[in-house]
């Protein structure tokens, strides 16, 4: 019964982390494709304003919002993903003291 168990916990572990790990991927190539688009977007925009006047280049500092809410989430996928490896593997692994 235990090994049967065993077993299914297995292969709930490993279907589990499959899915993450392609989630997590989708995800992560979804948010490098947009900012590499918003990366040429930027330089494209900034060419721009170097021929304009000097003030208008504060507009394009930093991140987009758009890349910082993709790469938070891709870490905190990342996170929870941890996590649940943590939470299946904690009884099975015997402790190393």
């Amino acid at each position: 019964m235990s090994t049967t168990l065993s077993q299914a916990s297995s292969l709930v572990a490993s279907s589990l982390t499959s899915q993450i790990t392609s989630s997590v991927t989708e995800a992560a190539s979804s948010i490098i494709s947009s900012t590499a688009t918003a990366a040429q977007t930027t330089s494209a925009q900034t060419s721009e304003a170097a021929e304009g006047s000097m003030g208008s280049a504060q507009g394009f500092q930093g991140i987009s919002l758009k890349s910082f809410l993709g790469a938070l989430v891709v870490a905190l996928i990342i996170f929870a993903v941890q996590i649940a490896i943590f939470l299946l593997l904690r009884n099975k692994l015997a402790r190393i003291l």
